[in-house]
């Protein structure tokens, strides 16, 4: 039997590790708004009728109505957010960088730097965020592995359930 709850926590433990706490935060948000789900429930609903002495009577009546609601994603569901989380913050911007220093031959770096003073962006304190062309190969690795390792995941899921 697969656990899911473990896996999860497994996955979430080697994120916080290695610095990748956002992203975690990123899937208890989505985790968090749980799955829409429409359900058939039966409604009363009245409807008058007007006999010939004018007196008005009402007979109750049920109809069929679809109400929209929120419900909890199941662990399995929790896994995949989590998993797609990964996909997009490791495995999609190592094919981004690649794709940018395909892009750019004579470009070695690129540096993020958020909107501030000059004196704010040449400060050493600040934090800034860069792509450097001579990580790529190690990004490709990461990703590559990743890309199996998560692969592997998803099959051990599918042969549980």
């Amino acid at each position: 039997m697969v656990d899911e709850r473990e896996y999860f926590e497994r996955l979430s433990d080697i994120l916080r590790r290695h610095g990748f706490d956002w992203v975690l935060t990123q899937v208890q948000a989505e985790i968090s708004e749980g799955r829409t789900v429409s359900k058939e429930v039966s409604a009363p609903s009245i409807q008058s009728e007007v006999d010939p002495i004018t007196t008005v009577r009402r007979t109750p009546q049920r109809r069929r109505t679809s109400l929209v609601t929120t419900v909890s994603l199941s662990p399995r569901e929790q896994l995949e957010v989590l998993i797609r989380g990964i996909e997009s913050a490791i495995i999609t911007r190592a094919e981004l960088e690649h794709s940018i220093f395909g892009m750019t031959k004579r470009v070695n770096q690129i540096v993020f730097i958020p909107e501030e003073s000059v004196e704010e962006f040449f400060s050493d304190d600040r934090p800034s965020h860069s792509l450097e062309r001579q990580q790529i190969d190690v990004a490709d690795r990461i990703k590559d592995n990743l890309s199996s390792t998560l692969q592997k995941l998803r099959a051990i899921l599918d042969a549980g359930s």
